[in-house]
């Protein structure tokens, strides 16, 4: 087996144990809440460019993430095309 897959078993095992245990889960587990808004934001050229630096993502790469062209995520960023921020929820 992999080590990613050994690395799964093994939280999942824990979260099991976890679950059976008469501990609080907040006791034995991170448990995080995110809040997500009905309505995403527009995002204009630069807030596009900072998504994708603080990824760490060439235009190619993060068009791949949200299946467009990197022309597209292109003329995004340079204010040619407006964004289709409610596609990006979906």
């Amino acid at each position: 087996m992999s080590k990613i897959g050994e690395k799964l078993i093994a939280a999942f095992e824990e979260g099991l144990q976890a679950i059976k245990s008469a501990d609080p889960l907040d006791e034995r587990l991170t448990i995080r809440h995110y809040a997500v808004p009905d309505e995403p934001s527009e995002y204009d050229g630069p807030a596009i460019r900072a998504v994708r630096d603080r990824y760490a993502m060439s235009q190619g790469l993060f068009a791949k993430f949200l299946c467009a062209s990197p022309g597209t995520v292109q003329a995004w960023e340079q204010g040619r095309r407006r964004s289709p921020a409610a596609s990006w929820t979906r």
